[in-house]
């Protein structure tokens, strides 16, 4: 039985997409696996960026942006695992575009992430549920307009890990 919620928040400077998911098994144990393209949770632009702009499309990763058209796949790339963060900057209506996807360290590991300049980008991961051991998975996608540098993409992690607290004086 899975339970998902999505919440979006217009914010000054973007959207914000926080994603949840709750699994439990509730006859016995439920395995998880796929692919990277089919499996897990990914983000896919309009059909324009695939029809029309694709070669334009960079990934902006931890390591550093990459060059239009350019993409890493896991099994093809055993290291494109486990990423903080990953970004893809899109052209849309003549317009650039990034979405941020945010991970958890707490999301089950061995996170496997693909890539595609057509504008679907995400992971997946292994695992078996056990009954009575709910999985929870958290994820965020922050959206803009523009394209944000490998320090910006960083700090929307960082805010996604540790939020502001709020006190009351």
């Amino acid at each position: 039985q899975e339970t998902r919620e999505l919440t979006a928040y217009a914010v000054p400077g973007g959207i914000l997409l926080d994603f949840s998911s709750r699994l439990e098994a509730k006859l016995g144990p439920v395995k998880l696996d796929g692919d990277p393209q089919h499996a897990g949770f990914h983000f896919r632009a309009d059909n324009e960026v695939s029809d029309k702009t694709a070669k334009e499309t960079v990934y902006i990763r931890p390591d550093g942006p990459g060059k239009p058209g350019e993409t890493r796949n896991w099994p093809g790339q055993k290291t494109h695992v486990d990423l903080p963060w990953n970004a893809m900057s899109f052209v849309l209506g003549g317009k650039r575009f990034t979405a941020v996807y945010l991970d958890r360290p707490e999301n089950p590991k061995e996170a496997r992430f693909s890539e595609r300049d057509y504008g679907r980008f995400g992971s997946y991961f292994a695992t078996s549920v056990e009954a009575g051991k709910p999985l929870l998975v958290r994820y965020r996608l922050w959206i803009q307009e523009g394209q944000p540098d490998v320090a910006a993409c960083a700090a929307r992690h960082a805010d996604f890990i540790d939020p502001p607290k709020v006190a009351m004086a």
